[in-house]
């Protein structure tokens, strides 16, 4: 997010909540983040503060579902037979049907 901070001070971040959230690393606008929400609970706070986490961090600490990974896979082959996703889908642009495991 586009808000002016001071040098030194990190950055605001809008995560879609009532207040935005200021973390203490500098990072670019449109960048995604993960964050933990240091006073969540205080509805006095006239913001949150916040500090970056590892993507994994909620599904770790909490067994939180949070979000998902894309990749492109070189072939369809590749991908079933690394047998390394919860789900699969598939965009198929000329209409050919897979039976796949």
């Amino acid at each position: 997010m586009e808000r002016p901070t001071k040098t030194g001070a990190g950055s605001w971040v809008d995560v879609g909540l009532k207040q935005q959230a200021r973390m203490n690393v500098l990072v670019l606008p449109l960048t995604r983040v993960t964050l933990r929400l240091k006073n969540y609970e205080d509805p006095q706070a006239p913001y949150y503060e916040a500090e970056a986490v590892s993507k994994k961090a909620p599904r770790i600490e909490k067994g939180l579902y949070w979000g998902y990974d894309v990749r492109i896979a070189q072939n369809l082959k590749e991908m079933v037979e690394e047998g390394t996703y919860d789900h699969i889908m598939l965009c198929n642009h000329s209409n050919e049907s897979y039976n796949l495991p």
